[in-house]
């Protein structure tokens, strides 16, 4: 939605380019929405393609998240598109596909109270001008922006102890209700559970942060995206095996 509160949608194509010999992916342009329903999706996806001159017979992948409303295999939009272009497979958005595995964590208590903790320490951080001195411009942590949300644990990870450093410092110089927060978030950090977790949720965000990367760029290639699942796999099996 954007600021005149007007559904839009995003269009982008993944093609073979004759003329470098190279796969592009190229945005195409964001088209109004004036409903949510599946047919209405559905219409507009190819009536804007049509209208924008692409031959849709040419039409041999369409790639959407896990949403049912666009992936699901009963009346859905790559089912409707797919009965009308055949060569049109479906292809879920393997970053999603990913995403979710890894959401699948924060049904551990441990994993989602260290998350939220988190996100209020860099929020906390990010409050004023003398914290960002005293811990860094933290970045925010963001859970549908894949890469940066593992970014942004790695970085608040590398920075941890700076930032349990800076606690008593502002506990000291703030004022009583700045003061007040700085304790109940000093005891959390400062916890047994909060740190072992977050020395497990940091280390396996800097594993998946390059391969969100690739899974997301321009260029993509499944090659090396297999080796870096390979790599992860088998650092997985080494250090389970040293246990």
């Amino acid at each position: 939605m954007d600021i005149a509160n007007t559904e839009q949608l995003s269009l982008s194509a993944r093609y073979f380019d004759h003329a470098t010999n190279v796969v592009r992916e190229d945005f195409l342009g964001f088209t109004p929405l004036a409903r949510l329903d599946v047919i209405h999706i559905s219409n507009t996806i190819i009536s804007t393609l049509s209208a924008w001159e692409l031959n849709l017979d040419k039409m041999v992948g369409q790639g959407y998240d896990e949403c049912s409303m666009m992936a699901g295999k009963i009346g859905r939009v790559q089912k409707i598109i797919a009965e009308k272009y055949p060569k049109a497979h479906f292809y879920r958005c393997a970053s999603h596909r990913l995403n979710l595995v890894v959401n699948d964590l924060n049904t551990l208590p441990e994993v989602r109270n260290a998350i939220g903790t988190i996100k209020e320490g860099i929020s906390f951080s990010r409050g004023s001008k003398q914290r960002k001195v005293l811990v860094g411009n933290l970045q925010k942590l963001c859970e549908t922006r894949w890469s940066e949300k593992h970014k942004s644990i790695r970085k608040f990870n590398d920075k941890f102890l700076e930032i349990v450093e800076a606690l008593p410092i502002l506990h000291k110089e703030g004022d009583r209700e700045t003061s007040q927060k700085v304790w109940q978030l000093y005891c959390t950090l400062t916890s047994p559970t909060f740190i072992l977790t977050l020395k497990v949720i940091a280390k396996y965000s800097a594993k998946l942060e390059p391969v969100t990367n690739i899974l997301q760029s321009v260029n993509i290639n499944l090659e090396n995206v297999e080796a870096e699942f390979e790599m992860i796999m088998k650092g997985a099996e080494s250090n389970y095996s040293a246990l």
